[in-house]
Protein backbone atom coordinates (compact mmCIF):
# COMPACT_ATOMS: atom_id res chain seq x y z
CA UNK A 1 0.00 0.00 0.00
CA UNK A 2 3.00 1.98 -0.26
CA UNK A 3 2.31 2.72 -3.69
CA UNK A 4 -0.63 4.79 -2.92
CA UNK A 5 0.92 6.93 -0.27
CA UNK A 6 3.42 8.00 -2.87
CA UNK A 7 0.52 8.45 -4.83
CA UNK A 8 -0.80 10.79 -2.99
CA UNK A 9 1.60 12.81 -1.71
CA UNK A 10 4.07 12.83 -5.02
CA UNK A 11 3.23 12.12 -8.89
CA UNK A 12 7.09 11.59 -9.69
CA UNK A 13 6.77 7.71 -8.43
CA UNK A 14 3.50 6.97 -9.99
CA UNK A 15 5.18 5.94 -13.42
CA UNK A 16 7.59 3.92 -12.06
CA UNK A 17 5.09 2.08 -10.04
CA UNK A 18 2.67 1.70 -13.14
CA UNK A 19 5.94 0.04 -15.20
CA UNK A 20 6.91 -2.02 -11.84
CA UNK A 21 3.35 -3.40 -12.20
CA UNK A 22 3.24 -4.55 -15.96
CA UNK A 23 6.71 -5.63 -15.57
CA UNK A 24 5.53 -8.31 -12.43
CA UNK A 25 2.41 -9.30 -14.25
CA UNK A 26 3.97 -9.84 -17.90
CA UNK A 27 7.18 -11.12 -16.74
CA UNK A 28 7.18 -15.27 -14.91
CA UNK A 29 11.36 -14.44 -14.34
CA UNK A 30 10.46 -11.05 -11.88
CA UNK A 31 12.19 -12.19 -8.73
CA UNK A 32 15.60 -10.67 -9.01
CA UNK A 33 13.99 -7.53 -10.46
CA UNK A 34 11.11 -7.92 -8.26
CA UNK A 35 14.25 -7.01 -4.89
CA UNK A 36 15.91 -4.87 -7.08
CA UNK A 37 12.42 -2.66 -7.46
CA UNK A 38 12.08 -2.93 -3.80
CA UNK A 39 15.36 -1.18 -3.03
CA UNK A 40 14.13 1.31 -5.40
CA UNK A 41 10.93 2.41 -3.90
CA UNK A 42 12.44 2.22 -0.34
CA UNK A 43 14.37 5.15 -1.41
CA UNK A 44 11.78 6.50 -3.65
CA UNK A 45 9.00 6.74 -1.35
CA UNK A 46 10.35 8.35 1.96
CA UNK A 47 11.63 10.99 -0.29
CA UNK A 48 7.38 11.75 -1.70
CA UNK A 49 6.44 11.70 1.69
CA UNK A 50 8.93 13.99 3.12
CA UNK A 51 7.87 16.47 0.15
Amino acid sequence: MTSLVAFSNSQMPVLFIIFYVLVNTYTQDYNVFNKNIEAEIACIVPNAVNK
